[in-house]
C-alpha cells in the first residue's frame, strides 16, 4: 500500500532531522562485514555438532534411554557454546595481529578487567569514530 502525500512529506521530514540531528549521513545500502576465516570453521563444527546432539536426543527418546538423551543435550549446548561464543584465541590461525587489542589506548584496562559495560561504551565510543 503506497504512502499518501501526506505521509510521505512526513517520513521525508523525519529522514531530514534524523540525519541532520547527527551530524552523520545515512548510508542507502548496508555494510556488509566479512568474517573471519576460522568463524566459518567455527559456524560449521557448531552446526554439525548440534545435528549430532540432536540426533543423539531423539534416539535417546525413542530408546528410553535417559543417559543418551543427556550425552546428546550436553554435546547441543557444547557446540552452541563454541560455534557462537567468544573466541579464545587473541590471534588469529593465520597468524595476523588482532586488530582489535591494538586499537585499545595504551595504559588501559585489558578487556578482561573491564567491567561490562565499560566494554560496551568502548565500543560504542570505536563505532562513532568510525574504527569497528
Amino acid at each position: 500500500m503506497p504512502l499518501s502525500e501526506h505521509e510521505q512529506r512526513i517520513l521525508d521530514e523525519m529522514e531530514r532531522s534524523l540525519r541532520g540531528d547527527q551530524g552523520v549521513e545515512v548510508p542507502s545500502d548496508p555494510v556488509v562485514r566479512k568474517s573471519s576465516p576460522g568463524s566459518a570453521r567455527r559456524y560449521t563444527i557448531a552446526i554439525v555438532g548440534t545435528l549430532i546432539g540432536l540426533v543423539l536426543v531423539v534416539l535417546g527418546a525413542a530408546q528410553s534411554n535417559v543417559i543418551l538423551g543427556i550425552v546428546g543435550f550436553v554435546g547441543m549446548l557444547a557446540a552452541m557454546i563454541y560455534g557462537f561464543g567468544r573466541p579464545t584465541s587473541t590471534e588469529p590461525a593465520d597468524g595476523s595481529a588482532d586488530k582489535t587489542s591494538s586499537s585499545l589506548p595504551s595504559g588501559s584496562h585489558s578487556a578482561t578487567q573491564q567491567s561490562w559495560n565499560e566494554r560496551i561504551q568502548d565500543r560504542w565510543e570505536r563505532r562513532r569514530r568510525g574504527e569497528l
